[in-house]
């Protein structure tokens, strides 16, 4: 893998800012310069306080596992409590030269808490053996300043060799297939997606739980996936 060159994605927020409805000028946003898993910069904008307590964190996992073997992988944030007037998420994706691969603004309710980010058919794919990074970071009161709470974590897409792809009926196994062939990201995806069909089977909560606690997510693991 090649060292990873951050760039700030001050440009891509600029582009967000202005091609969205309510977004009035660009803005220069800065994420972190060494923006770790659970890394949150910032905590209020201007014009007040992006959430009434807790911070964005990234369902990311520990060390160097960090893979996908889907082409456009969904992945996952955190959201604590909001605060008045955010409610929306800007999330995007760089590859190594923090080249923008992918941009969207995400809508986000009072009681989300994880929520997913799906990156689209119609979105440039993800190259095997190549690094990317996430960013998730929260529109407060509309708009990405300076101030606003921002998280990023790594992404590296496995080749086709080493995994293969999710598929679009997640059971049990392939949860461990995907774990095991070091997808975690795809890994916590089905996961996700079973919970939401079986809120009460103890069998997929189990291994939801486990997913997260391996990834020190264990404070978070039984909050509810937003839809």
């Amino acid at each position: 893998m090649k060292p990873f060159n951050f760039i700030p994605i001050s440009l891509a927020a600029a582009i967000a800012l202005t091609s969205f409805p309510g977004s009035a000028r660009a803005q220069t946003f800065e994420p972190p310069s060494d923006p770790s898993p659970g890394n949150t910069t910032g905590g209020a904008s201007r014009t007040g306080s992006c959430f009434s307590g807790g911070s964005l964190m990234p369902l990311a996992p520990n060390a160097d596992r960090y893979f996908t073997a889907a082409e456009r992988p969904t992945l996952f944030v955190y959201v604590p409590e909001l605060g008045a007037g955010t409610s929306q998420l800007f999330f995007s994706i760089q590859d190594e030269m923090a080249n923008q691969v992918y941009e969207t603004v995400v809508p986000i309710e009072s009681g989300d808490r994880v929520v997913p980010l799906s990156v689209p058919d119609d979105a440039p794919a993800l190259e095997a053996g190549r690094t990317y990074r996430w960013f998730a970071s929260a529109m407060c009161h509309g708009e990405l300043d300076p101030d606003s709470p921002v998280v990023a974590a790594l992404i590296e897409r496995l080749d086709e060799g080493v995994a293969s792809s999710p598929t679009d009926t997640p059971t049990l196994a392939e949860i461990e297939r995907l774990r095991s062939s070091g997808a975690w990201y795809d890994a916590v995806s089905a996961a996700a997606r079973l919970r939401h069909e079986h809120p009460h089977n103890s069998e997929v909560e189990a291994v939801w739980q486990e997913l997260l606690n391996t990834a020190g997510l264990d404070s978070i693991a039984s909050e509810a996936i937003a839809q």
